[in-house]
């Protein structure tokens, strides 16, 4: 795996390189695929028992005729940092629709000085942040030993637009957006409407009103923080 240049803008976990982040207009673009349901798998962390749930959860919709494509929207891998588990979920997820979340990005292209990834904020302890970076570096162990999925996983794109049923979409980003000065999610802005608010006024700075297929769509992401490495989390799709 080739690591990337040392950005030295905060410690490790305390920075989110800059090859993550995005401007509104990556999102004006063509969908990736059709869906007659979407399942957006977000934060699975690496839970492989989240992962069999969303599974049974799909089969039984398909029984009842409503077949259903799953999306896994970033950070997948987390917890999996035994070699059972990585290749679990890396053989579920990887055979389905995919977008890269920090974890990814730096299981595919590691960049030296960046830890986990996390931007975690300054309210957040130092104690925390490392034991993220300890995580993320029992999840390198697994991921250095199966090279191909580091490639598969370099290769996963950002963001992603699908069509749904009649004429819906929905945009899916795992990535960081491009504030404006001044702005920061911080500890006073860390609240689900809060990123709501500060992301929609990012949409619309970037983009035309009226012009753009990718209308303010982030009125309706919510952030979910990220769990604590101290323990795993089970979430349903």
């Amino acid at each position: 795996m080739t690591r990337l240049g040392h950005e030295p803008m905060a410690p490790p976990g305390r920075h989110c390189p800059m090859r993550y982040h995005d401007a509104a207009r990556a999102y004006d673009c063509a969908p990736w695929f059709e869906a007659k349901t979407l399942y957006v798998v977000a934060a699975l962390y690496g839970t492989v028992e989240a992962l069999e749930v969303v599974l049974v959860m799909q089969q039984a919709e398909s029984r009842h005729g409503c077949p259903v494509t799953l999306m896994f929207n970033g950070d997948f891998h987390w917890f999996d940092v035994d070699a059972e588990s990585f290749a679990r979920i890396s053989e579920v997820v990887l055979d389905h629709a995919a977008i890269c979340g920090n974890v990814e990005m730096e299981l595919g292209t590691p960049n030296d000085g960046a830890g986990c990834g996390c931007a975690y904020p300054d309210d957040v302890s130092d104690a925390l942040v490392l034991r993220s970076n300890r995580v993320m570096q029992r999840v390198y162990a697994q991921a250095a030993n199966v090279p191909e999925i580091s490639q598969r996983l370099a290769a996963l794109p950002m963001h992603a637009t699908i069509w749904i049923g009649k004429g819906a979409s929905a945009s899916c980003m795992a990535t960081r957006i491009r504030l404006p000065i001044g702005s920061s999610p911080s500890k006073t802005s860390n609240t689900a409407p809060d990123r709501c608010k500060l992301i929609t006024a990012w949409t619309k700075s970037e983009l035309d009103s009226g012009k753009r297929r990718s209308a303010p769509f982030a009125r309706h992401i919510l952030a979910c923080p990220r769990p604590s490495p101290s323990r795993s989390t089970v979430k349903s799709a």
